[in-house]
């Protein structure tokens, strides 16, 4: 029967154990993630530089040369035409990525249209062909670009954002009788043809403020040309006629030209890999291994396919929290320290006198934390507070009281600020009752240990995560040996 007795307090003394193992973890939830964060960090790099290492290895010039000494001259010339070929359809897909990324034309940026119209007069024919785009000069582009705000790659789509057009026709005779012809039937006057047409300017701008800009650029380069040609003795004249403003003109369009452009993609991937299941898939192991490396080395594949995985960091992330929890478990049931009222009377076998919390001001989540580990080891309704600890001091002092002490020794494994605060306010009260006290560790000095032997009551306070198993089982075997009672506990969760 008694042994069943023992038996069923070991197992209940282990199950609360577990719980504040449990209610450990929680506490130390700054621990937790601070190691899941290294671990991550840490792991994850590791990961990618051992894979990156494996991959430079098998792209490496080294690894090249390897695998062609074990080909012939001939072989090595097949695959590396073949790569050649296959390496066409590579930059035409990159091409065609760059001009879906970076041609404006094909953004949604510039969807109005600005079309302006010049009346276009002259004795000469084809002089409409002298207006076109290659009017603008090296400044006039460069204007224009920064207008669009082009930069890099992109200034190089600046001529398919504008358009200078035109169409000419002979439309009468000029009949001049005062012109001095003598080479003419007429003698006096002279009969010449006339052609005019229309010059057209459209401009794809993204607001009409912006058109305008630029219109002005071009109406320079088309002054400056028109002053080139009448220099030549050419007779000619150019006059704006009309100019409208439509927004959202090219909506419809830029859809059309990227959904080709996507499509252009797609026909020349599958073209590819026609390519390499008809020249390449059947060559031999060695030789494909060479194409491969070729492929990787020529394609950059080490930057593509080496990638900071963010699933892997998460991987190494839960492995150390995971690792993190089940150390503190370990360090918390086998510490031999205290955490709960349940653990220190179990150690006692005797009365817990009060429990007090005395913890400082904490941020939100560590005050969530706490309160939920306090729901886990049982201890969510033990006070806190200055209104508290005046009841601890009270309950303290009744406590011995009873026991009609004169010389009460408070014995603590540690006296730091916390616990100095409790000690400080019991040692108070009972002194205001004539009751000597001192506090302490009485194996600490020999001070201690003599005020602890020559008391006539013995207090144990007992701080949560500190105070050890094995000092209260020394406090409770040296008490049998003094004159004194141990009286109770006091615990302080820290």
């Amino acid at each position: 029967m008694q042994n069943d007795m023992n038996k069923d307090r070991y197992e209940n003394e282990v199950e609360i154990d577990i719980l504040s193992a449990m209610s450990s973890v929680v506490r130390k939830w700054k621990v937790v993630f601070a190691a899941m964060i290294v671990v991550a960090v840490v792991g994850g790099f590791l990961s990618y530089y051992f894979e990156k290492k494996k991959v430079e290895n098998q792209y490496s010039d080294e690894t090249i040369e390897l695998i062609k000494s074990e080909l012939t001259v001939a072989e090595v010339a097949k695959v590396e035409n073949l790569y050649a070929g296959y390496d066409v359809y590579n930059k035409k897909v990159e091409d065609i990525q760059e001009e879906l990324d970076e041609n404006p034309r094909l953004q949604d940026k510039y969807l109005d249209l600005l079309s302006v119209q010049y009346l276009y007069k002259s004795d000469c024919s084809g002089m409409v062909t002298l207006f076109s785009n290659y009017s603008l000069n090296g400044d006039d582009h460069d204007k224009i670009v920064a207008i669009y705000g082009l930069t890099g790659d992109r200034e190089k789509y600046e001529n398919q954002m504008f358009s200078i057009t035109g169409d000419e026709v002979q439309s009468e005779y000029k009949i001049d009788t005062d012109a001095d012809n003598q080479g003419s039937l007429l003698g006096i006057g002279s009969i010449t043809n006339e052609y005019q047409g229309t010059l057209t300017v459209n401009m794809y701008v993204e607001s009409k403020e912006q058109g305008e800009q630029i219109l002005e650029v071009i109406n320079g380069a088309l002054i400056r040309r028109l002053e080139e040609i009448k220099s030549k003795g050419v007779e000619i004249e150019l006059n704006k006629t009309a100019d409208y403003y439509k927004q959202n003109f090219r909506k419809d369009e830029v859809e059309v030209l990227r959904r080709e452009k996507v499509s252009e993609k797609a026909d020349t991937l599958n073209l590819q890999v026609e390519y390499y299941d008809d020249n390449v898939s059947g060559l031999e192991k060695t030789q494909k291994d060479l194409f491969v490396s070729l492929k990787g080395k020529a394609e950059n594949e080490i930057v593509k396919e080496v990638e900071f995985s963010a699933s892997n960091a998460v991987i190494f992330g839960a492995l150390g929290a995971v690792v993190t929890i089940i150390i503190i478990i370990l360090v918390s049931i086998c510490s031999g320290k205290v955490y709960t009222n349940n653990n220190v009377k179990n150690r006692t076998r005797d009365y817990v006198i009060a429990s007090f919390k005395n913890r400082k001001k904490r941020i939100l989540i560590s005050a969530i934390a706490d309160k939920l580990a306090d729901a886990i080891d049982g201890s969510s309704d033990i006070a806190e507070g200055k209104d508290a600890l005046e009841v601890v001091a009270e309950k303290v002092y009744m406590t011995v009281k009873r026991n009609d002490a004169k010389n009460v020794f408070i014995v603590a494994q540690f006296v730091t600020k916390k616990e100095e605060e409790v000690l400080s306010k019991i040692k108070d009260r009972l002194k205001k009752q004539g009751i000597e006290v001192n506090y302490g560790n009485p194996y600490a000095n020999v001070d201690n240990s003599r005020k602890f032997y020559s008391c006539d009551s013995i207090v144990l306070l007992a701080t949560t995560g500190k105070t050890t198993s094995k000092f209260i089982n020394d406090i409770k075997l040296d008490s049998n040996r003094t004159d004194g009672k141990f009286v109770g506990s006091v615990v302080l969760y820290s």
